[in-house]
């Protein structure tokens, strides 16, 4: 019977060893999960942080030639330029939205509520994002078709325009 002892306490040393084993290994992982969220994330917010930029930046560049125009009376240059701050708006806004929906998305995150929302969320981000780069390239385009129009700038081969 000493042996069964020895051989049933073997099994059970075993048996937690190895159940240890699957403990760190599930830890392990969920670190490894974490850390690649957070560089996903991180990377997400520097996109994000890089369309508010150029968006945010073309807006207000914009403004400012407005108001230079204002002063000078060009209001034909003005009211062609004006649709173009629409686009660049709704490209900070995207952004906006973006940098929202990515901390939502860490939140639900380390609160473990679902992991569909972390996916969807990343869908949303990256339509987003995709949003704030054409509402930017939408802009310029609109503002090179204004400064072209009032210049009377013949039109580029490559044929950037807007209808």
């Amino acid at each position: 019977m000493p042996d069964a002892i020895k051989l049933q306490e073997s099994i059970s040393q075993i048996t937690r060893a190895i159940r240890n084993m699957i403990d760190l290994y599930d830890a392990e992982e969920e670190k490894i999960r974490f850390v690649a969220l957070q560089s996903a994330h991180e990377s997400a917010r520097d996109a994000i942080k890089g369309c508010l930029l150029i968006n945010s930046g073309a807006a207000g560049a914009l403004l400012v030639f407005i108001g230079h125009l204002a002063t000078v009376k060009n209001e034909v240059l003005i009211v062609n330029l004006s649709p173009s701050f629409r686009y660049f708006m709704v490209g900070i806004v995207a952004s906006l939205i973006a940098q929202i929906v990515t901390w939502v998305s860490y939140w639900t995150f380390s609160q473990t509520l679902t992991k569909h929302c972390s996916k969807w969320c990343r869908w949303i981000v990256g339509f987003l994002i995709i949003v704030s780069i054409i509402a930017f390239v939408g802009g310029g385009i609109l503002s090179y078709n204004a400064l072209q129009a009032q210049a009377k700038i013949p039109a580029s081969p490559r044929g950037l325009t807007i209808q």
